[in-house]
C-alpha cells in the first residue's frame, strides 16, 4: 500500500476511534450514575480504568518487541476492545441492583483501557515508521483536527440519544445504543 493510502487509512482510523470515544468512553462515568453507584463506585470507575492504560504502555513495549507484526498486534487489540464492550450494556439486566453491576463494568473498562494502552507505543512506531518525518507536523495536524471533530460530534450525538432514551424512559437502551455504536 502506498504511503498516501496508509495516512487516508489512518485518518479514517483515527475518526472512527474518535467516534468510540464519543459514543463509548464519554459516557462510563455517566453509566457508572445510572447505575446508581456510589461515589466510591464512580471514583474508581473514572481513575482505575485510565491508570492501568498508562501502566499498559510498557506492555505494548514489550509485546512489540516480542512479536514483529505491529498491525497484527493493533488488529487483535483493537478487536479485543469491541469485545470487551460489547457485554457492557447488558449488564444492568443482569442484577437486580443496579450499583451491583459495578465492579464488572469498572473490570470491563480496565481491560478495555489496558488493550488502549497495549496499543499505543506500537501505534506510534508503526505510524512514525509510515510518515516522513518532514511530513509529520502537517499529517498529524491534519489527523487530530479530524478527530476533534468526529469527536465532538459524536459526544452530541450520543448526549441526544441518552437524552431522547431518557425522555422515552428506557434511559439503559439509550446507553446500549451509545456503547453498541461505540
Amino acid at each position: 500500500m502506498e504511503q498516501a493510502q496508509l495516512q487516508k487509512s489512518s485518518v479514517k482510523e483515527g475518526v472512527l476511534d474518535a467516534v468510540k470515544i464519543g459514543f463509548g468512553e464519554s459516557y462510563f462515568s455517566a453509566f457508572g450514575i445510572f447505575l446508581q453507584g456510589s461515589a466510591l463506585q464512580i471514583g474508581p470507575l473514572s481513575t482505575l480504568p485510565p491508570l492501568i492504560g498508562a501502566i499498559c504502555n510498557s506492555l505494548g513495549v514489550w509485546l512489540m518487541e516480542l512479536l514483529s507484526h505491529r498491525r497484527k498486534l493493533i488488529g487483535n487489540c483493537i478487536r479485543a476492545q469491541a469485545i470487551i464492550l460489547l457485554p457492557l450494556p447488558l449488564l444492568p439486566f443482569l442484577f437486580e441492583n443496579k450499583a451491583e453491576s459495578l465492579p464488572w463494568i469498572i473490570a470491563l473498562i480496565c481491560l478495555y483501557q489496558m488493550t488502549i494502552g497495549s496499543i499505543a507505543p506500537v501505534w506510534n512506531s508503526w505510524i512514525g515508521d509510515l510518515i516522513s518525518g518532514d511530513r509529520r507536523g502537517q499529517f498529524f495536524g491534519f489527523r487530530t483536527k479530524c478527530m476533534a471533530i468526529a469527536t465532538f460530534i459524536s459526544l452530541v450525538v450520543a448526549g441526544q440519544v441518552l437524552h431522547l432514551f431518557q425522555y422515552l424512559e428506557f434511559p439503559a437502551i439509550g446507553f446500549a445504543v451509545c456503547f453498541v455504536i461505540a
